[in-house]
């Protein structure tokens, strides 16, 4: 029987505050009845965020103030992911609050079935390959490193230390499995080729829903194929694991949810992403 969006939204708004609050350096359950999880680093990285609250149904305004406070105490810019299956007392508490929206993330997910092998459209060409990549291999690691951080800045933005840092901290999260598309030139980091694209997902677990994110690939090798590929290679991996369903946000003006919806990814809801600003508190930069 297909899976009802509600029952997407259970298995990924779970899957992903669980991830997150593994990943940030500080995180902390989101009190008040909200349910998710409360989660920051250093000012600017992704992972500053509120995210899976009013699942489990009302919360109190007080919700809105702990985001406020465990953020904007850090210098952050306070940032919430609402679901649309939230109960209605986190959104209105949040406007209450001062919350604004930033920007919306459609939420798609594709069943998946062992019995299935999942094909890019372009297979890549010859000279290139896509392999899992050793967390353990920091040369390796840095090199991915090179083309994913600047690819999820703002432009103008130049990556940080911390940013490099946080993502080697993601490659080497137990439960993530990072693959990389080489090149066969007998170049980058250990001579077996040079990196082109990098893409990530949840080591799967039968039943479950595994989400793929960290996508990209190097402006020189846009274009062939690549992201398609990698998104390919993370879905048949996946459905060897048992994954129920995998999941992707993204906005729909990106190769991403394109892409996406080629490989048979449909989309169930939309997320809205909303932040309170202030002087002093700096936003999410990538």
């Amino acid at each position: 029987m297909p899976l009802d969006y509600l029952d997407v939204a259970r298995l990924e708004e779970s899957r992903v505050a669980a991830a997150m609050a593994a990943v940030a350096p500080e995180s902390r359950p989101w009190g008040h009845g909200a349910g998710g999880f409360l989660c920051r680093g250093q000012p600017g990285i992704w992972c500053n965020v509120a995210i899976g609250g009013g699942l489990q149904g009302p919360v109190s305004d007080a919700a809105a103030a702990e985001v406020i406070d465990f953020h904007a105490s850090q210098g952050i810019e306070p940032r919430v992911e609402l679901s649309p299956f939230a109960d209605d007392t986190l959104r209105a508490a949040l406007q209450d609050a001062g919350f604004s929206v930033r920007m919306f993330e459609i939420l798609m997910y594709r069943e998946l079935s062992p019995a299935e092998a999942i094909r890019p459209d372009s297979p890549l060409t010859a000279d290139a390959r896509i392999e899992r990549v050793d967390p353990r291999d920091d040369r390796l690691v840095d090199a991915c490193g090179e083309v994913v951080v600047p690819a999820f800045c703002s432009p103008g933005h130049t990556p940080t230390h911390d940013e490099f840092d946080f993502f080697r901290k993601n490659v080497r999260q137990p439960n993530v499995v990072t693959v990389a598309a080489r090149l066969n030139d007998g170049r980058g980091p250990d001579g077996r080729g040079t990196v082109i694209g990098v893409a990530a997902t949840d080591e799967p677990r039968p039943g479950a829903a595994a989400g793929l994110f960290g996508a990209a690939v190097h402006p020189h090798h846009r274009r062939r194929g690549v992201q398609q590929a990698l998104l390919a290679f993370r879905l048949n991996l996946l459905a060897a694991g048992g994954a129920a369903i995998a999941t992707i946000g993204s906005r729909p003006d990106v190769a991403t949810y394109r892409n996406a919806r080629r490989m048979g990814f449909q989309q169930a809801y939309t997320k809205v992403i909303l932040t309170r600003p202030g002087p002093g508190l700096r936003p999410v930069v990538s």
